[in-house]
């Protein structure tokens, strides 16, 4: 049985910015795809983390629950990529 992750209460601003990356069509892909996630779990209270994940694009069951886990946590920031190793 699934454990439903829930997504925590938001700031006014971060419900506009979520929907303002969510629908972007110049911001990395990568960054879209996550914001939709927090978005379609915005819109539907009753819709599991995994279910937003593969309505955002993402073929597995496991993207959904972690980024929304990492929001709630951690907040917009988040949601960018984070610098690696390695050369660019």
């Amino acid at each position: 049985m699934r454990t439903p992750v829930k997504l925590r209460t938001l700031t006014a601003e971060e419900v506009i910015e979520i929907k303002r990356i969510a629908s972007s069509r110049k911001a990395p892909m990568r960054l879209v795809q996550r914001a939709r996630i927090i978005a379609y779990m915005l819109d539907d209270n009753s819709l599991y983390a995994s279910e937003a994940g593969q309505k955002a694009g993402y073929a597995s069951d496991v993207p959904g629950p972690k980024w929304v886990r990492r929001f709630n946590e951690q907040g917009l920031a988040v949601l960018e990529d984070q610098p690696r190793r390695g050369r660019r």
